[in-house]
C-alpha cells in the first residue's frame, strides 16, 4: 500500500512541481491528473497512474506485484526515473517503449532499467526501491537460496542435493546376576553354587529415523528400532515421484501399499500392506500400477453388538475358539473319591451329581474339606510359615500304592477352590502345573477319616501327617497310576472371562477342521447322527445345539464379585468321551451301539498314551466353540483382539455409518484398542446398531511366507465412470523340507475386470417435476456396474505332500547323565572307519574308558576348585548362541579314553552306548544330527545309529 499511496501523491503533485515553463508537447490538463479512485468524474479517461506510467494499462504487457501492474517492454522493465517530476508528455501512446516527463523547460526521457529474470528475489528488490513495509499481504514468501539461506537445523542434513532429518539412537546394557537358594535344592539345579564373577551379557539396541528428500524427487521415510517388541512395526519406505506429465509417476521400495480397486470377489482376502517394489505410471487416460512384494499382513474382521435399553445396555462381542479333543483342562478339576465308586461309571455327568451318587463310606460328610497344594515355585518352597511337611498317599483298586512327600500349603475353600454341591469334586482357582501336587483330608458321611484330619496339629507335635493324594508329580501322574483317574479329562474351557453371555455358547464337533471335516457318523439304520449328539451333548436341546445343562460357570452360584473359579466350561457326560461315548437315551442307543458307530474314529490315545508328548499332541477331533462376551454399560472402549495393526488400514462401522478417525474414534495400533469419542451420540439414533471392524494386521511371524505380483490398470470414462483391470499372482513358500499334508505351499492366479458408469437422467427429473402434487428436489442418476473375475488356484506347487503319523516327535534328545550310558559291544564291521579303528577290534586292542557328567576342576597346584556339571552354552560351547537371561550350564558328558594296550602309535578303541528307545525307533526320516564335541585331536569320535546288541562288551579277569 505504501508504494501505491506514494505514486498517487506524486501524481497529484505533478502540476505544482512542473511550474509554467515551456512544454515539449501537449500537456495533460490539470483536471486529468486526478487521484486514481473510483470517484473520477469521467471513468472513460485512463487513471492518472496509468497515464503517468507508474501503472501499466490492462492491455499492455505487464507483470503483477501484489495489486500493481508493472509494464514490461522488449527491453526490460520500464518505469519513470526523473529527479523532478513534471507533467506527462501528451505524446504518449499505449505500447510506446518510452515516456517523456516535462520539468520546467526541460524534457527528461524516462529511464529504461534492465533487470535479471523476474524471479521472487528480483521482485522483492524492486519493491524495496518504492518503500519498505512490514506487511507481506500480497507478496510471495521469502525464498531461501541453497547455500545462502538460513543455516540448517542441528537435526537436519542439508546440502545442494539433499534435505534429510536424521536421528540415530543406540543403547547398550551390560549386566549380570547371581542366583542362589538357601537351603540349596538339588532338584532345582544350578543356583546352588554361583560363581564369584557373574556371567555378563551385553545387550545392544539400535534405532534410526530418517525423513526428507534427495534431489527434490526422492523421498526417504525410515523408522527402525530394535527395541520394539513388535518387529513388524518398523517402517522402511523410499520412493521416487515424477512430475505431473511424466510417464513414470512413482517408484517405491520398502513398505508399500498396493491400491486395490473395489471388488466383490478378488480383493477381500488380499492385504494392502507389503514389503517390496511398486511402480505407478500413466499413459494418456490409463493409470497403471504394479507391485512385486512379500505380504506382511493378514486381513481380519470382527463384529460387536450393543444390546439393551437405558441402564441395561451391554456391549456384546462375538468370539470363536477352536480346540482339539486333546485340549481338555489340565490340573484344575478333580474327583475327591474314586470315580469307579460313583453311580453310572464311566458315564458320569459331573454337573448332575449329588451327595447320594457315591457310597456314604467314601463321600465327604458335613465337616469341611482340608485341601493342600504342593508348590512347584522355588520361591514358595523356601517359605516355612503356612506350610506343613506331609506324606501324600494314593492307592488304586489293584493295591498299587503311590507315595509323595513335600511341603504343602493349605487352601481356603471359596477362595482358592470351589466345591460342587455334591461334595464329590472340586475346581481349583489356579490350575496345577505339571510338577505340582494336590492332597486332601476329610471326614466321610459315615464318620471315617480319609487321611489325617487337622494335619497342622500333627505337624506341630513334630510328627509327619499323611494325606490322600489327588494328583502326583509329573512323572508319577500318568495313565495307569493311582491318581490319573482322579483328574477329570472331559472338561473343556470356553473362556477364562466371566462375561460369557448365558445360552450363547454354540459347539460344533468335527473330524479335522470344521470347514473340511465330517460332523456326523452313519447309524446302523442308515440315518446320520452328529458328533454333538453321539457324545451326549444334544439330548434335550434343539437339533444340533449344545444343551445348556452341560455348561458350567461357577460365577452363577456366587454373588461376590470374584468367584473362586472364573470362566465357562463344557462338561461331557462321560469320563472319556472320544474313546468311549455314552449311551444316547433319546435315540435308544446303548453304549455298545455308540461305540460301534464311532468305530475306528475313536481316540483313546489322549487318555491312555504313556508318553505325555504323544498324549498332548494326539488330537483327532476338532471342537469349534462360538460364544458372546457381554459387558455391562455403554461401551466407550473395546479391543479388536489384535496386535500390530497397520496404520490407516482399519474400517469401523456403526450400523452402516463409516466412522472417521480423530472425529468419531481413536485407535492404538500397537495393542488394537479402540476408543469411541462420543458413544452416546453414535448410538442415539440406532441403539441396537452393531459395530463392525475390519483391519490389516502385521504378522508377528509367517509360517508360510507369501509373495504377490500384481498389475492394476484404470481408465476413466470421462467424468462418469471408469474401467479397472486387476491381475494378481500369489505364491507361498514352505519353510520346511517335508511339509505335512494340508500345509503344502500353494499359489493362485487371480484376474478381474470391473466397470462403473454413472450418468444423470434429466428426462426423468422433468417427468417427476411435471407430476401434479409431487415436490421433487434433486437429480436422478443412472448407475451401472459389473465385474468379471477368474481364479486359477494351485493347492500344491511342489506336487507332493507328507503324512505325519505322529509315531515320533520331530526332535529326539540324547540323555547325557552318566547313569544313562553303559559300555557298548565291539563293532561287527569296520566299514566307514577303517582308517581310525585297529585292524582287530577285540579285547587285545580295547582301551579303558571313563564317562561322567560331573567332574572336579583342579588348579595348577592340584587343589580342587569345585565340582562342575555341564558347560556354559555361550562360553564353552558356541559363542554365537544368543541367550535370554542368565547363562545356565547345559548337560554334557566328559569321556576319558586310556592309552592303547598295544603301545604308543597303535590305535585302540572302546565304545559306550545309550538306548534311544526301548521299543524301536524309525530313523529313516531323520535329516540332521546336531551335537557339540571338542577334545584331543588324537581321538576320533565315531557315532553309530541303529540296532545294537544288548550284550555289552567287557573284559573279564582272564583277559
Amino acid at each position: 500500500m505504501i508504494p501505491r499511496l506514494l505514486s498517487l501523491l506524486l501524481t497529484a503533485l505533478a502540476p505544482a512541481l512542473a511550474g509554467v515553463g515551456p512544454a515539449a508537447g501537449d500537456r495533460v490538463p490539470r483536471t486529468a491528473l486526478l487521484p486514481d479512485t473510483i470517484l473520477r468524474p469521467d471513468l472513460s479517461v485512463q487513471p492518472s497512474t496509468v497515464r503517468a506510467g507508474t501503472t501499466a494499462d490492462p492491455g499492455e504487457a505487464h507483470v503483477r506485484l501484489g495489486l500493481r501492474r508493472i509494464r514490461v517492454t522488449s527491453d526490460g522493465l520500464a518505469r519513470p526515473r526523473s529527479p523532478t517530476l513534471g507533467t506527462l508528455d501528451g505524446s504518449y501512446r499505449p505500447g510506446s517503449p518510452r515516456r517523456t516527463f516535462v520539468a520546467g523547460s526541460e524534457s527528461v526521457p524516462g529511464a529504461l532499467v534492465r533487470v535479471p529474470p523476474l524471479d521472487e528475489l528480483v521482485l522483492r528488490r524492486r519493491v524495496a526501491e518504492f518503500g519498505q513495509s512490514e506487511l507481506d499481504l500480497f507478496l510471495p514468501p521469502v525464498p531461501v537460496e541453497r547455500g545462502q539461506g538460513t543455516p540448517a537445523d542441528g537435526d537436519r542434513f542439508v546440502t545442494d542435493y539433499a534435505d534429510l532429518a536424521l536421528n540415530v539412537r543406540s543403547r547398550m546394557e551390560l549386566g549380570g546376576d547371581w542366583t542362589r537358594f538357601e537351603p540349596c535344592d538339588a532338584d532345582f539345579g544350578v543356583g546352588c553354587n554361583p560363581n564369584i564373577i557373574p556371567q555378563l551379557s551385553p545387550d545392544v539396541q539400535f534405532g534410526v529415523q530418517i525423513d526428507g528428500t534427495i534431489l527434490d524427487r526422492i523421498r526417504v521415510d525410515v523408522d527402525f528400532d530394535q527395541s520394539r517388541e513388535f518387529d513388524a512395526a518398523n517402517r522402511i519406505n523410499i520412493f521416487y515421484e515424477g512430475s505431473e506429465d511424466d510417464v513414470l509417476q512413482r517408484v517405491e521400495v520398502g513398505d508399500v501399499t498396493f491400491d486395490l480397486p473395489q471388488s466383490r470377489f478378488l480383493t477381500d482376502g488380499i492385504p494392502a500392506g507389503n514389503f517390496g517394489f511398486q511402480a505407478a505410471g500413466q499413459v494418456g487416460a490409463f493409470d497403471v500400477e504394479t507391485v512385486w512384494a512379500q505380504q506382511r499382513g493378514d486381513l481380519n474382521s470382527r463384529t460387536f453388538q450393543l444390546t439393551g435399553l437405558g441402564d441395561q445396555r451391554a456391549f456384546v462381542q462375538e468370539d470363536t475358539l477352536v480346540l482339539d479333543d486333546a485340549d481338555y483342562v489340565r490340573g484344575q478339576f478333580f474327583f475327591l473319591v474314586d470315580p469307579a465308586r460313583i453311580d453310572r461309571y464311566p458315564h458320569i455327568d459331573a454337573l448332575e451329581l449329588d451327595a447320594a451318587s457315591a457310597p456314604f463310606t467314601v463321600a465327604p460328610g458335613a465337616e469341611p474339606l482340608q485341601l493342600y497344594r504342593f508348590e512347584d515355585d522355588p520361591i514358595f518352597r523356601q517359605q516355612v510359615e503356612g506350610f506343613i511337611q506331609a506324606d501324600a498317599v494314593a492307592t488304586d483298586t489293584t493295591g498299587l500304592e503311590l507315595r509323595e512327600s513335600g511341603w504343602f500349603r493349605y487352601l481356603q475353600q471359596g477362595i482358592d477352590y470351589y466345591v460342587h454341591p455334591s461334595g464329590l469334586w472340586i475346581a481349583l482357582r489356579q490350575p496345577l502345573s505339571r510338577e505340582e501336587m494336590l492332597a486332601v483330608t476329610y471326614i466321610t458321611a459315615s464318620g471315617d477319616t480319609i487321611g489325617d484330619y487337622n494335619p497342622e496339629l500333627i505337624y506341630n507335635r513334630g510328627q509327619r501327617p499323611e494325606l490322600r493324594l489327588l494328583k502326583a508329580s509329573g512323572a508319577n501322574h500318568q495313565p495307569g497310576r493311582p491318581t490319573w483317574d482322579l483328574e477329570m479329562h472331559q472338561v473343556y474351557r470356553v473362556s477364562g472371562s466371566g462375561d460369557v453371555a448365558p445360552g450363547s455358547i454354540d459347539l460344533s464337533i468335527s473330524l479335522g477342521e470344521l470347514s473340511a471335516g465330517r460332523t456326523f457318523k452313519r447309524r446302523p439304520t442308515g440315518q446320520d447322527i452328529t458328533f454333538l449328539r453321539l457324545f451326549g451333548l444334544d439330548e434335550e436341546a434343539p437339533t444340533d445345539d449344545l444343551d445348556d445343562a452341560f455348561v458350567f460357570s461357577a460365577g452363577e452360584d456366587f454373588f461376590q464379585d470374584q468367584p473362586p473359579v472364573q470362566g465357562s466350561f463344557v462338561f461331557f457326560p462321560t469320563l472319556r468321551p472320544f474313546a468311549v461315548p455314552p449311551p444316547v437315551e433319546s435315540l435308544s442307543l446303548t453304549e455298545t451301539v455308540t461305540q460301534q458307530i464311532l468305530g475306528d474314529d475313536a481316540n483313546p490315545r489322549i487318555y491312555f498314551e504313556e508318553d505325555p508328548f504323544e498324549r498332548d499332541n494326539g488330537g483327532r477331533f476338532r471342537l469349534t466353540l462360538a460364544y458372546r462376551i457381554q459387558s455391562e454399560g455403554l461401551i466407550s472402549s473395546f479391543s479388536l483382539g489384535a496386535f500390530g495393526i497397520r496404520d490407516g488400514s482399519e474400517r469401523i462401522f456403526v450400523g452402516d455409518r463409516l466412522l472417521t478417525r480423530g472425529v468419531d474414534y481413536e485407535i492404538d495400533y500397537d495393542v488394537g484398542q479402540v476408543s469411541l469419542l462420543d458413544p452416546d451420540l453414535l448410538f442415539a439414533s440406532t441403539p441396537d446398531a452393531s459395530v463392525r471392524a475390519s483391519w490389516e494386521q502385521r504378522s508377528l511371524f509367517q509360517i508360510t511366507p507369501t509373495q504377490v505380483f500384481g498389475v492394476r490398470s484404470h481408465a476413466d470414462l470421462g467424468t462418469r465412470g471408469g474401467v479397472d483391470f486387476l491381475g494378481l499372482y500369489q505364491s507361498e513358500r514352505s519353510v520346511v523340507r517335508r511339509p505335512i499334508l494340508g500345509t503344502e505351499p500353494a499359489a493362485a492366479l487371480l484376474g478381474g475386470l470391473s466397470s462403473r458408469y454413472d450418468t444423470p437422467v434429466g428426462w426423468f427429473d422433468r417427468f417427476l417435476e411435471a407430476v401434479p402434487g409431487l415436490e421433487f428436489a434433486g437429480a436422478s442418476t443412472f448407475s451401472a456396474s459389473g465385474e468379471v473375475a477368474l481364479s486359477l488356484p494351485n493347492p500344491n506347487t511342489l506336487g507332493r505332500g507328507f503324512v505325519d503319523d505322529f509315531d515320533g516327535a520331530s526332535e529326539l534328545s540324547v540323555r547325557l547323565r552318566a547313569s544313562d550310558w553303559i559300555l557298548g559291544s565291539a563293532p561287527a564291521f569296520r566299514d566307514g572307519a577303517d582308517a581310525v579303528l585297529p585292524t582287530v577290534v577285540d579285547a587285545s586292542t580295547a582301551s579303558s574308558l571313563v564317562w561322567q557328567h560331573q567332574w572336579i576342576i583342579q588348579s595348577l597346584s592340584g587343589d580342587s576348585v569345585g565340582v562342575h556339571e555341564g558347560y556354559f552354552p555361550r562360553i564353552q560351547i558356541d559363542n554365537q548362541i544368543r541367550l535370554s537371561g542368565s547363562d545356565i550350564r547345559e548337560p554334557g558328558l566328559l569321556l576319558t579314553l586310556g592309552n592303547s594296550p598295544t603301545g604308543l602309535g597303535t590305535p585302540g578303541w572302546r565304545s559306550t552306548m545309550t538306548p534311544l528307545s526301548t521299543n524301536g525307533l524309525d530313523l529313516t526320516k531323520t535329516e540332521f544330527l546336531e551335537f557339540y564335541a571338542t577334545g584331543d585331536e588324537a581321538i576320533t569320535l565315531i557315532i553309530d545309529l541303529g540296532a545294537l546288541s544288548e550284550d555289552a562288551f567287557f573284559v573279564d579277569e582272564n583277559g
